[in-house]
């Protein structure tokens, strides 16, 4: 290995994940970059305070394109939905970081989004997040990634 180069063999790609609808492009871009460097996949599923606190309001109701009308929103409900999106993250890593054969792990998570995501980051790991920043600014991310990036060196 040459002297500037970092040693990527006990790195982690970490993913935060909160929905199921958009996990195609972290996974897919997680797997490639895992893959080039020979680094585990973490998936981390976040199961937002805020969203459990909606699901609490007497007033709260989801609309889907299935249901003619609005349906109650419940905390009952929103564990389940929680549970069910958990499932389809798990299922669409384990599946692209077996056909790569890469190792992996998943883990659900109860809290804000970035005090999670901070959480489970150690200093040699790598972040890969989909567009919504998991309730990050775009400044507020771009400093803890440079944090990051100085505790790698």
């Amino acid at each position: 290995m040459a002297l500037n180069q970092p040693d990527h063999r006990s790195c982690r790609i970490v993913i935060g994940l909160k929905a199921a609808s958009d996990i195609d492009p972290p996974v897919d871009a997680a797997t490639v970059l895992a893959s080039a460097i020979k680094a585990e996949l973490v998936g981390l599923f976040i199961e937002e305070e805020a969203m459990m606190d909606l699901a609490g309001l007497p007033f709260a109701s989801a609309v889907s394109f299935g249901a003619s009308k609005p349906q109650p929103l419940t905390p009952d409900t929103m564990k389940q939905a929680m549970a069910r999106n958990a499932m389809i993250c798990q299922h669409a890593l384990s599946t692209r970081a077996t056909s790569a054969q890469i190792k992996w792990s998943f883990s659900r998570r109860q809290g804000s989004a970035p005090e999670t995501v901070r959480a489970a980051l150690n200093a040699g790991d790598y972040l890969v997040v989909s567009g919504q920043n998991h309730g990050f600014g775009s400044y507020e991310l771009m400093d803890e990634l440079r944090s990051r990036s100085e505790e790698r060196r």
